[in-house]
């Protein structure tokens, strides 16, 4: 799922992955369930197993101006994309974060 827009422009690749999070690893899961959020003031996590409405990742693909927990206005992802992923893209992010 992430090799399309999280990967591709080489953003979260192995080589120097942004903010740290590298989505190209074979411990991906791992990477995302540790990964503390970077650049946004909000205490939900990256990923909440079986909440998506707790989870950070949600909230950038998901909203063109996503805002952090003091109202900050945060770059939506991927970054710099003139759209949002597609929502039957967002809806299997939903998905996989559910199960």
């Amino acid at each position: 799922m992430f090799r399309g827009g999280c990967t591709f422009t080489a953003c979260h690749d192995s080589v120097a992955p942004a903010a740290g999070l590298d989505l190209a690893a074979a411990d991906v899961l791992d990477n995302l369930l540790d990964h503390q959020v970077v650049f946004a003031q909000t205490d939900k996590p990256l990923i909440s197993p079986g909440d998506p409405g707790n989870s950070w990742l949600m909230d950038v693909i998901s909203q063109c101006e996503p805002t952090d927990d003091v109202g900050n206005v945060v770059s939506h992802m991927p970054r710099n994309s003139p759209t949002l992923l597609p929502p039957e893209v967002i809806a299997k992010f939903r998905d996989w974060i559910l199960d």
